[in-house]
């Protein structure tokens, strides 16, 4: 504070200006600076990270997070997916490195990836495997409605496009919402939807 009264008093006698009003005025456009520098410096900062951590080379090992990573905006940086994976249009033309538990691991560190995204029913078969390789993973949990919503917004947050995950996951509750005022007076069947099976097991 000495040192700003010597600069102030300096400054007055070269100008001529009266010291207290000078001072007051040199104090406020300090204090405005500094506010300034506060409010803009995180959120430039944030932006900094987020495009240097944006991935540009995504793998999709499941069919799901296939058409999330489109719905988020992010399948344009996606080069490799499932065998199972068949939409969106697009997809036929990307590279296949297998399925749930014979991921092609050594095809998928040739396509250089800097993200790879799956449920975390394959997380026991493949986590491991890239963590070893310093690959960034993503498993989102995919068991009920609620995880599937969840999937969009960590997707989002992974990938860089969280405003465009918002809109999915806005555009997707008003859907559910329409389904359910639409069913919610019509009968209830119990119902079995069989997956997968093997012949002779049902």
């Amino acid at each position: 504070m000495k040192t700003s009264r010597v600069i102030s008093v300096n400054l007055c006698q070269q100008f001529k200006l009266p010291n207290k009003a000078f001072t007051a005025a040199l104090l406020l456009t300090l204090l405005a600076t500094t506010l300034l520098s506060f409010a803009c410096s995180p959120q430039m900062k944030a932006e900094s990270e987020n495009s240097e951590k944006r991935p540009q080379r995504i793998v999709s090992l499941t069919p799901s997070t296939t058409e999330i990573l489109d719905g988020v905006g992010a399948f344009p940086r996606v080069v490799a997916v499932s065998d199972y994976c068949k939409y969106p249009s697009g997809v036929e033309r990307l590279p296949r490195v297998g399925g749930w538990q014979n991921t092609n691991i050594e095809r998928i560190i040739a396509l250089r990836p800097d993200l790879v995204v799956f449920t975390d029913a394959q997380t026991p078969f493949v986590k491991n495997r890239f963590d070893a390789l310093g690959i960034r993973t993503v498993a989102v949990k995919s068991r009920t409605l609620d995880d599937a919503l969840a999937a969009i917004s960590e997707i989002g947050r992974a990938t860089g496009n969280n405003q465009q995950a918002q809109k999915l996951l806005n555009e997707t509750r008003a859907q559910l919402e329409d389904v359910r005022t639409g069913t919610q007076n019509l009968p209830r069947p119990r119902v079995l939807c069989v997956v997968d099976r093997a012949p002779g097991t049902l």
